[in-house]
């Protein structure tokens, strides 16, 4: 009668130390799934923002007004004239980029303004 209640109680701790066992491996598996997801995330966010940009063999060019005050065109950044020693007026002149009316863009391989008024 003792050996079957050592019996039961040794084939309860193994049942027991297997369920200890198994909810440690569980941890371990979800904390190493954690951790994958979380380098896939990481690597996806980096790659946002290159969608809908140009192709490495194509080069943006910059653009900017092509005269200092009430600009009417837009040409290549460097080719744009030195501003820093003009004052402009503070009206917005109707039919410029003034008070953004319109802003320079790189389209169709030249500079162009494009109106939002």
């Amino acid at each position: 009668m003792r050996t079957k209640r050592l019996y039961l109680k040794v084939i309860y701790l193994v049942k027991e130390r297997n369920i200890i066992l198994s909810l440690t491996i569980k941890k371990y598996l979800l904390i190493v799934l954690m951790i994958i997801a979380i380098l896939v995330i990481s690597g996806c966010v980096g790659q946002s923002d290159k969608i809908g940009n140009l192709s490495d063999n194509q080069t943006a060019k910059e653009c900017a007004p092509a005269q200092c005050c009430h600009s009417t065109s837009c040409v290549l950044k460097e080719q744009a004239p030195d501003c820093s020693q003009f004052a402009c007026t503070q009206e917005c002149a109707p039919g410029t980029m003034d008070c953004v009316q319109g802003y320079c863009e790189f389209s169709g391989n030249k500079c162009i303004v494009v109106w939002t008024q």
